[in-house]
């Protein structure tokens, strides 16, 4: 399989095969990352989404469903099996170890305060690397404009020594402005005075960046500078959406809100 810069998908693989029908996207949606087994194929979505094809089994292609506010981040595939990051610190398994009839597989459950950092498949193996508690998780909805509620979708988890990238989608001029805030606020503080009855503010207003994107969509980056005094903290996001045609006083909405703690 090849992923494109395009975000699509193309197969180069055994003719009739089932792994050569890729699945479409929604509109405004693309691929990010694949993987392969023994006619097996899995792919992350922009939406953090996954879907997963090529076998019959069902129980090879049917995905785990997201508790809210969780996205995944990365996946991996083995023979027939197939492993999945979230952003929650959690990792999910599907398929057999051994082939049809065999076991479940089921990732080890972690002791509070630790997450998965990364996670591989082998033949019959699935692996992952853990530790100190990484995620980034939305806990609070956003308010609808001209189109559905702004996402914080997250391209992995916040790390020392990374950049966490955050996408932010359904923006109806592809440009935001992203809040961080040390405090969340429950419940969420009214906008209404701002012109937007219908909004909430979560997170306090203690740094904000402007973004511009395209194709509705747009990347916050943060760089996380590789400090051990880091690991732990927690910051909170939420984005302010540009749209004129919202039908409010101010023109805008703003979108769900994250709760970021920084792991390594």
């Amino acid at each position: 399989m090849l992923l494109r810069s395009d975000g699509t998908i193309t197969v180069v693989g055994i003719p009739g095969s089932l792994v050569n029908t890729v699945p479409t996207l929604p509109p405004g949606v693309r691929y990010i990352q694949m993987d392969g087994g023994y006619e097996i194929a899995v792919a992350l979505r922009s939406d953090g989404q996954v879907v997963c094809w090529g076998s019959s089994d069902p129980s090879m292609t049917t995905v785990p469903t997201l508790p809210p506010g969780v996205s995944y981040v990365q996946v991996a595939s083995g023979r027939s099996c197939l492993i999945a990051r979230r952003s929650d610190g959690d990792a999910v398994a599907w398929g057999f170890v051994g082939g049809t009839g065999s076991s479940y597989v089921t990732p080890p459950t972690l002791q509070s305060g630790v997450s998965y950092l990364h996670v591989a498949a082998g033949y019959n193996t699935l692996i992952g690397l853990v530790g100190s508690e990484s995620r980034y998780v939305t806990f609070a909805s956003g308010c609808a404009g001209s189109s559905p509620p702004s996402s914080l979708i997250p391209r992995d988890t916040p790390r020392i020594g990374e950049t966490l990238q955050v996408s932010i989608n359904n923006l109806p001029t592809s440009v935001a402005m992203i809040a961080m805030g040390w405090s969340k606020l429950i419940p969420g503080a009214s906008l209404a005075f701002l012109g937007m009855p219908n909004c909430a503010a979560h997170v306090t207003l203690d740094g904000v960046a402007l973004l511009t994107g395209a194709g509705n969509e747009a990347v916050w980056s943060l760089p996380i500078p590789y400090q051990a005094a880091l690991l732990g903290v927690h910051f909170h996001n939420q984005a302010f959406v540009l749209d004129p045609a919202a039908g409010n006083a101010i023109g805008a909405v703003v979108s769900d809100a994250a709760e970021a703690v920084v792991g390594g």
